[in-house]
């Protein structure tokens, strides 16, 4: 019991520890919890892990373990460990953790929101012993966490129900939550949920049910559709009001990407296959329009048999000749197809993404390289500045661009034009075609630095397709034009939610709840009035409840 042996947690051995128990004679009750502990197990248990762990409070940097037996082991002494492994050892007063939760949350270091503190108090007669029945004395609360999921839950209210005999009047006994607004059978809050997940997110509807069914109470995927279809024909007249705020902007962006919608693809192949001249036009697209205003914005989806130019055309019929609309998008033809048709002062403007893309495609080939990568530096640039500016006034940012921008716009056009005369290029490579396609929306592609508001990319309005692809990636098509209608109303309303910093959860989940509110003012609901209308919604219903 004399000679002590230290050692490391790193350098323990519970090997040689079973074997040196092998060699002893122990009491029978002692060698017995010592078997237990470290039977058959290689690794530390959490009896042995408790044991160390006090031991190591008592001591100070290392720990010391008494001798049990007379032999000696083989596990190494302090003096035999190498440099690299005293650098490992504990300091000389360690701080050790009570238990292993407290080690996982240190070694994990994870940011969790501030809990929910509930306080729950012992009444009087709970302080009454109810084995001796004397009073009983305070002691130190008790802390348990309790870390919820939010579950589907069916509820069934039987109302019970009244009828006078005599006049045949009839009664029912109140029920506040039979009283509250729902869409079908579902509370608003679950819809709002439902469409979300489906459309702003993407998850398509086999996935969905399962989801649903692991929370506790699985959704079919029909019954689904009937949910969205009934959430549609509520909200398609917040989507027409945010159709015709769109139509009062004079900055719009827009672009299209494919789709799919099942109907119109089956239609198609029955026409190729009995008349290949009536099949004008295939083109299926989900087209993205952004309108900005200068307190937020909205963002519009139009899924079916049209392009970007014929959204733009409908959407803006009403407009004066005097209103001046920039126009950002691609260079596509599609995109002005109709503006000859309309009687509307109208600036195109066209992305400089799409300009410095066709460039950065080349940076890796060798043969063009050089003259890649000066351009990309001085495109590079613009765009750091445009993303310096984007919280200054419209007048302040239209000086700068004009300042610092437009000089390395034109630059880019003088390398470009120096190439192509001096034969520098070849004008029918890869590079040439970047070149002339430069060359040929110079004049569009530079309309920031001549516009004020006039924005320098696209970027925007190909970030909002990516949710339209997302849809089509992971649920294929709509089935028809009446889902893909449903589809464009649901994806128009969460994300103009969520472009505008909201929640697009919450800003469904009350847009269904007070249907009456924004049937007589609509306008109370746009994005940037929100929050401030939902606050003296929240506020008058409280009061209404307190009187």
């Amino acid at each position: 019991m004399k000679n002590m042996i230290s050692y490391t947690l790193k350098s323990q051995n519970y090997a040689e520890i079973k074997k040196a128990l092998e060699k002893v004679t122990l009491p029978p009750d002692i060698a017995e919890q010592l078997r237990i502990i470290i039977r058959d197990h290689d690794d530390v248990t959490t009896a042995v892990r408790a044991a160390i762990r006090k031991q190591l409070k008592e001591a100070s940097g290392i720990f010391a373990v008494q001798r049990l037996f007379e032999e000696p082991s083989s596990l190494p002494h302090l003096s035999e460990i190498d440099q690299e492994q005293k650098s490992d050892l504990p300091l000389e007063n360690p701080v050790f953790p009570d238990n292993d939760e407290e080690l996982e949350k240190k070694s994990k270091n994870t940011e969790r929101r501030t809990p929910i503190k509930k306080t729950h108090a012992l009444k009087a007669e709970d302080l009454k012993c109810p084995s001796c029945s004397k009073t009983m004395h305070r002691a130190h609360k008790k802390s348990v966490t309790i870390i919820r999921i939010a579950g589907l839950v069916e509820e069934n209210h039987q109302i019970e129900t009244c009828r006078c005999l005599s006049c045949g009047t009839t009664s029912e006994a109140a029920c506040a939550e039979a009283q509250e607004t729902r869409i079908g059978s579902f509370s608003v809050d679950t819809a709002a949920l439902m469409c979300a997940l489906r459309y702003a997110y993407g998850m398509p509807s086999f996935r969905l049910e399962e989801v649903t069914a692991c929370l506790g109470y699985r959704i079919p995927d029909s019954t689904q559709w009937d949910l969205f279809e009934n959430c549609g024909n509520v909200l398609h007249r917040v989507e027409r009001f945010l159709r015709e705020e769109a139509a009062k902007v004079n900055v719009v962006q827009m672009d299209d990407t494919h789709n799919n919608i099942n109907e119109l693809t089956q239609t198609f192949k029955l026409m190729k296959n009995g008349d290949v001249k009536k099949l004008e036009r295939t083109g299926v697209h989900t087209t993205g329009y952004i309108a900005q205003f200068a307190a937020g914005k909205i963002c519009l989806f139009n899924s079916g048999l049209h392009h970007a130019g014929e959204i733009f055309e409908k959407l803006n019929k009403g407009r004066t000749t005097e209103e001046q609309v920039i126009l950002m998008m691609d260079a596509s033809s599609s995109n002005t197809s109709r503006l000859k048709n309309m009687d509307l002062n109208v600036v195109q403007a066209n992305c400089n993404s799409h300009a410095a893309r066709k460039f950065k495609d080349l940076k890796e080939n060798p043969v063009f390289e050089e003259h890649v990568t000066t351009i990309m530096a001085l495109y590079c640039s613009v765009f750091e500045l445009d993303k310096d500016l984007i919280k200054r006034p419209p007048s302040e940012r239209l000086m700068l661009h004009q300042k610092h921008s437009l000089p390395k716009m034109e630059k880019i056009k003088f390398k470009i034009e120096e190439d192509l005369r001096n034969k520098n290029v070849e004008p029918n490579s890869p590079l040439g075609a970047a070149y002339n396609y430069y060359l040929n929306h110079f004049d569009k592609l530079t309309a920031f630095c001549k516009i004020e508001n006039a924005p320098v990319c696209n970027n925007a309005c190909e970030r909002l397709l990516k949710r339209a692809i997302l849809h089509r990636k992971n649920s294929m098509f709509f089935k028809n034009l009446v889902g893909a209608a449903v589809g464009d109303i649901h994806m128009s309303i969460l994300l103009t939610a969520k472009e505008n910093g909201l929640n697009p959860v919450q800003y469904m989940t009350a847009l269904l709840r007070y249907e009456k509110h924004w049937k007589e003012n609509p306008s109370d609901f746009l994005p940037w009035n929100f929050n401030a209308t939902l606050a003296r919604l929240n506020a008058e219903s409280h009061q209404h409840v307190l009187s």
